[in-house]
């Protein structure tokens, strides 16, 4: 994407980055039905007792859809905008996130509301839904697209 814009081709970078955008979708498709098949296999390389098992498998579940949005968010700042030159939206949106949304809802459903495991994990994936959004909407506005000479 950065290459292409070097060579100041905006259409071809953005019609590249479509391509990118279907491949990430199908691969995040694919990494959750993995770990949604593997959770089991995974459980039994530990030597817990059921009620830890039983959590394990929750959280593994809860974390393999909470992936998509994770997935989403990463794909897009880190393929799509940084290398189009869109780096302080990238900062603003990953402080404002991580910091202002998910460390304060992790704190909460933990510290507050007392939480078990999966849950907590579905509620801090708050944040990355939103930043997904955001970035997403970013994307889709092409203000991302700086041909810098």
């Amino acid at each position: 994407t950065g290459e292409t814009l070097g060579r100041k081709d905006a259409e071809l970078a953005y019609e590249n980055t479509k391509k990118y955008m279907k491949i990430q979708w199908l691969l995040n498709g694919v990494m959750t039905v993995m770990i949604l098949l593997l959770r089991r296999p995974i459980s039994r390389i530990y030597d817990f007792d059921a009620e830890t098992t039983h959590m394990l498998m929750l959280a593994l579940g809860v974390f393999a859809f909470t992936l998509i949005p994770r997935m989403v968010a990463y794909s897009i700042q880190c393929g799509i905008l940084r290398a189009g030159g869109d780096t302080l939206f990238c900062m603003v949106v990953e402080l404002t996130c991580n910091l202002g949304i998910e460390v304060i809802l992790a704190y909460v459903s933990v510290l507050v509301f007392q939480l078990p495991l999966h849950l907590c994990i579905a509620v801090a994936a708050i944040g990355n839904l939103i930043k997904a959004i955001v970035e997403y909407r970013r994307y889709l506005s092409k203000k991302w697209i700086n041909i810098i000479v």
